[in-house]
C-alpha cells in the first residue's frame, strides 16, 4: 500500500489544479512501476484537504480513498468535482 500526502497549496481560487494533478499522477505511476502498489490513499490538511477530495472523485480509478484533515468538501474546487448521488453507470 502507499499513501500520497498532498501539501496544502497556495493557489488564487481561480486557478486550475491540473498541472499539479500531471506531476501527482505521473509521481504515483513511477512508484507503482518500481514497487507493487494495492491501494492508494490521498490526504490531506486544509485547503490540501479539500484538493485531495478534488483529487480522488477526479481520478476515482487512481485512489482508494481520501482523508481530509481540517478540512473539506467546500472550496475553490468545488466547480471541478463531479458529484453524484448515483453510481456511474446507472440511470434513473
Amino acid at each position: 500500500n502507499i499513501i500520497v500526502a498532498v501539501p496544502d497549496l497556495k493557489m488564487n481560487p481561480s486557478d486550475v489544479p491540473y498541472s499539479t494533478d500531471e506531476w501527482l499522477l505521473k509521481v504515483k505511476k513511477d512508484i507503482s512501476n518500481q514497487y507493487h502498489v494495492a491501494r492508494t490513499y490521498v490526504i490531506g490538511k486544509g485547503v490540501g484537504a479539500h484538493y485531495a477530495a478534488y483529487l480522488a472523485l477526479q481520478h476515482p480509478e487512481e485512489f482508494t480513498g481520501a482523508g481530509l484533515m481540517d478540512g473539506g468538501w467546500t472550496g475553490s474546487f468545488e466547480k471541478l468535482m463531479r458529484l453524484s448521488g448515483r453510481p456511474e453507470g446507472t440511470s434513473c
